[in-house]
């Protein structure tokens, strides 16, 4: 189930029941967090809660892997070859 389908569904679970939730969202790499929490209808200043590098207790690496190959077209062709 997609992310935007799951929060309809509990937004209706919130209307009909008059009942608060609470999600929690929890990612180690989401740079987008601010847009995530406008999506999901959370106060900036109330309701989100953001964590940066100063509190993770193991450094966070990223490495990007590519193939080299800027055609579509034979990297597809390369991988029917391995196939």
């Amino acid at each position: 189930m997609e992310i935007d389908a799951i929060i309809v569904f509990l937004d209706a679970q919130v209307e009909s029941s008059q009942k608060m939730i609470r999600i929690v969202g929890l990612s180690a790499t989401l740079p987008n967090y601010v847009d995530v929490a406008r999506f999901l209808g959370v106060s900036l200043h109330k309701g989100l809660f953001f964590f940066d590098g100063r509190f993770r207790p193991v450094p966070l690496a990223q490495t990007f892997i590519g193939n080299g190959y800027s055609n579509v077209c034979a990297e597809s062709g390369l991988l029917l070859d391995v196939l």
